[in-house]
């Protein structure tokens, strides 16, 4: 498992577009598996997870994703999972570290701040 956390001065709605926009060029075999949304008021909470294929591994990795906020700011956690083989040692080739690296880099590059 492998996790990160950013914030950035930038609307719940715009990361959610940035994220959903940029997170399929991660790979051919990234796949959005299932979204969610609730609020209350002015506070937003969006929850989005993805899947990908890595083929050195022969593997699947989950990549859950949360985003908080309002219209002036907004943090987001990831949380990769499934990457690990065997049932015993979950050894990990890297996928779940591969899979947060690349929603950092797109984060960071967009402004937001890790942590």
């Amino acid at each position: 498992m492998a996790s990160a956390r950013f914030k950035g001065n930038t609307s719940v709605f715009q990361t959610c577009a940035t994220i959903k926009n940029e997170v399929g060029n991660l790979g051919f075999s990234v796949e959005l598996v299932g979204e969610s949304k609730q609020s209350s008021d002015d506070f937003y909470v969006f929850m989005f997870v993805y899947e990908k294929f890595y083929y050195r591994a022969s593997n699947r990795a989950s990549l859950s994703i949360l985003v908080t906020g309002n219209t002036s700011e907004s943090k987001v956690e990831c949380i990769s999972s499934g990457a690990g083989q065997g049932w015993l040692f979950k050894f990990s080739w890297g996928a779940d570290k591969n899979f947060v690296n690349g929603i950092r880099r797109i984060l960071l590059s967009k402004g937001y701040q890790e942590y």
